[in-house]
């Protein structure tokens, strides 16, 4: 397969972080963290016996928001991918247009 973004970036002396192999997949692994510690203080006060409201409900709704997280990261990782492919077409399709009008122009 052809390269990583952001070994492309670090090759190109960019000093930047790709959106889609970094920045995204920190962000969605933070969140999850927390989520996590959320839901093991719910569980645990589901064996506590507390009311559903401070336990099932929460997990519940945690392991709902996970999975959010987890679908929502993966579909903005594709559409940046999807993006940074058309660029990367787009700027092929310039080059060899420039190298043909330059090729013309020696004529």
């Amino acid at each position: 397969g052809s390269p990583s973004h952001q070994y492309q970036l670090n090759r190109a002396g960019a000093n930047r972080l790709s959106l889609q192999e970094v920045i995204l997949p920190s962000i969605a692994s933070e969140v999850n963290g927390v989520l996590k510690q959320k839901q093991s203080k719910a569980q645990r006060n589901v064996k506590d016996g507390m009311p559903d409201s401070q336990g099932k409900e929460v997990v519940k709704a945690i392991e709902t928001c996970r999975k959010v997280v987890s679908k929502c990261t993966a579909k903005a990782m594709k559409a940046v991918g999807d993006a940074w492919r058309e660029r990367e077409k787009e700027g092929e399709r310039l080059r060899l247009e420039n190298y043909d009008e330059e090729k013309e122009q020696k004529r």
